[in-house]
C-alpha cells in the first residue's frame, strides 16, 4: 500500500481547496481546514478510524481533491473496510495525478481481498500509469499472498522493462528479474531478489566453453549492466549464509572444470572503477565463491534466465537457477525467516 506522506498532507490539502462564492467562502474555509487538521493529526497517529471520518466529510466538500480520496483510502485500507477502501482507491485512480498510486494501492486492496484476478489488473493498470516501485512491490505484506502465482513474475518483468537504465545491447533483450521469499506469521521474512541483463544465445559460445579458452577466467553474468542479488534475512546460497546486502555477480571457471557463482562488494567494484566488460581483468577475491552444478541439454534457451525459486513441499529450500543456450547451472537456496 501507497504510504501518505503526513508531512505535507495538509500543504496539499490547502492548496487544493477550491474557491467558492463570497456568502460562503469563510464558512466552508474554516470547516475545510478544520476537517484537513483533524484527518493530519489522525493519520500521524496512525487512528485510522477517525482518520477515515474526517477524510469521508472533507471528500464531500472538496470532491476534486484527488490526496483527499488517495487518504481516504488507505486510512480505510487499514481499518480493514476493505470494500470501502476499494471504491475510494478507484475514486482517486479517476485523477491522472493519483492514478498510479491509486491503481496500486487498488491492487493491494484487491490482495488482501483475496482477488487474485482484480489485484492482477490494477498492478497492470498501475505500471501503465508510470508506477515503478518494483521495491515496494515486492516487499509490500499486502501483496504477499500473489508472490507464488506465476503473473506476479511477469509483473516484475513488466516493471524492470520499463525501468530507466542501460538501453538494451543489439544481443541483448532487455533486462529480467526473479524473486524468492519466506515470511511467518510474526513479520519475520527471508528474502532473495536478482536483477540482470539478458544477453541472446549464439552458437559459437558453446565451442569457447568446450575449447577451454573460459578456463581460470572470471566473466560476467548477463548483459548491458551488472547482475545484482539483493537478500535480507537468513540467506544461505549453496552452503553459504550471506549477509544481508546488495551484491554484483560474476562466473569464474576453476580448475578441473569447477564453476563458481561469484559475489561481489558493488562498492568495491565502483570504487575501483571496475565495469562489467572489464570484469575478466578483474583478479581479486569476491566476497564469496559458491559452487555451480553445471549440466547440459539438449533445450536450449534463447536468452539468460535466472530464476529463483522455493520448493512447494518445503519453503525453506530452493534454487538458483541459470538457463543460457544447453547450459543450466543450479545452486541450493534456503531462507529461514526470523521467528
Amino acid at each position: 500500500m501507497v504510504r501518505i506522506d503526513i508531512g505535507s498532507l495538509l500543504l496539499v490539502f490547502a492548496l487544493a481547496a477550491l474557491p467558492v462564492a463570497p456568502a460562503r467562502a469563510q464558512e466552508k474555509k474554516a470547516d475545510v481546514t478544520a476537517l484537513q487538521q483533524k484527518a493530519q493529526a489522525a493519520l500521524q497517529a496512525q487512528k485510522w478510524d477517525d482518520a477515515a471520518t474526517a477524510l469521508k466529510s472533507l471528500a464531500e466538500l472538496t470532491p476534486d481533491d484527488a490526496s483527499v480520496w488517495l487518504s481516504l483510502g488507505v486510512a480505510l485500507h487499514n481499518t480493514g473496510k476493505y470494500d470501502e477502501a476499494l471504491a475510494a482507491d478507484m475514486k482517486a485512480a479517476e485523477f491522472a495525478k493519483a492514478k498510479a498510486n491509486a491503481s496500486y494501492n487498488a491492487a493491494c486492496t484487491c490482495a488482501s481481498k483475496k482477488d487474485k484476478d482484480k489485484a492482477f489488473e490494477w498492478l497492470n493498470k498501475a505500471i501503465a500509469a508510470g508506477f515503478s516501485n518494483r521495491k515496494q512491490v515486492i516487499e509490500d505484506e499486502d501483496l504477499a499472498s500473489l508472490r507464488d502465482d506465476p503473473r506476479f513474475q511477469s509483473v516484475l518483468d513488466a516493471m524492470a522493462a520499463k525501468q530507466k537504465g542501460p538501453k538494451p545491447g543489439a544481443n541483448s533483450v532487455g533486462r529480467g528479474s526473479s524473486v524468492a521469499s519466506r515470511g511467518t506469521a510474526g513479520g519475520g521474512k527471508a528474502q532473495a531478489s536478482i536483477e540482470y541483463g539478458k544477453p541472446v544465445w549464439k552458437t559459437e559460445y558453446a565451442s569457447m566453453v568446450d575449447s577451454g579458452k573460459l578456463a581460470g577466467q572470471r566473466w560476467r553474468l548477463g548483459q548491458d549492466d551488472w547482475t545484482t542479488l539483493e537478500t535480507k534475512g537468513d540467506v544461505t546460497l549453496g552452503d553459504v549464509p550471506l549477509k544481508p546486502g546488495t551484491y554484483d555477480l560474476t562466473l569464474e571457471k576453476k580448475e578441473g572444470n569447477k564453476v563458481v557463482l561469484s559475489l561481489h562488494d558493488p562498492e568495491v567494484l565502483r570504487a575501483k572503477k571496475i565495469t562489467p566488460a572489464a570484469v575478466s581483468q578483474y583478479a581479486e577475491p569476491a566476497l564469496y565463491d559458491i559452487p555451480i552444478a553445471i549440466e547440459r541439454s539438449t533445450e536450449i534457451a534463447d536468452a539468460l534466465t535466472i530464476k529463483l525459486a522455493m520448493d512447494p513441499s518445503d519453503d525453506s529450500k530452493g534454487s538458483l537457477t541459470i538457463r543460457f543456450g544447453p547450459f543450466k547451472g543450479t545452486v541450493p537456496l534456503r531462507l529461514a525467516p526470523a521467528k
